[in-house]
């Protein structure tokens, strides 16, 4: 049995030495160069700073990240947004990466009935416009002052510990 298992490590090792380069590329891949991967870092385009005050919480972002600023106000953050100053061009064609681009098709943009960069088959309240002030800024629904109140205390809870 030993023999068996002995080859098959073999094998695999073999194998894996004899893949081309790049096959595991994709792993590799550090676009702001600071040591964790894409494929783990949520914070593909903002530098992890290894601060020891937070526990070396090693998640790829800076220790005062706040994850959901959106400078351009099209719902995807910063963090995650190709192109975190420009909004996205919601035409159901690459919706996801925060850049306007056209779709290969010639659609024309989607409705977006009250103009907040929602369109409106993802805003939940398409009639009325999101109120951007970091609550809630991605329901594409303004906040109403019990949801401000909340959060206002929730946050103030989070400072005391």
């Amino acid at each position: 049995m030993k023999q068996y298992l002995l080859g098959f490590l073999l094998l695999l090792t073999l194998t894996i030495g004899m893949a081309p380069n790049g096959v595991f590329a994709n792993e590799a891949i550090d676009s702001d160069g600071d040591g964790v991967p894409n494929a783990v870092d949520f914070c593909p385009h903002l530098l992890e700073d290894y601060d020891p005050q937070y526990g070396n919480n090693i998640d790829g972002c800076p220790a005062d990240f706040v994850p959901w600023y959106d400078a351009d106000f099209d719902g995807i953050q910063d963090h995650i947004d190709s192109c975190p100053t420009v909004k996205e061009t919601y035409n159901k064609f690459q919706d996801t990466d925060g850049c306007p681009d056209l779709s290969p098709d010639g659609a024309k943009n989607i409705a977006d009935s009250d103009g907040d960069g929602y369109p409106d088959y993802l805003d939940l309240c398409p009639t009325q416009p999101e109120t951007f002030n970091g609550i809630d800024d991605t329901d594409g629904c303004p906040d109403d002052d019990l949801t401000v109140i909340k959060t206002e205390s929730l946050i103030a809870k989070m400072h005391v510990r």
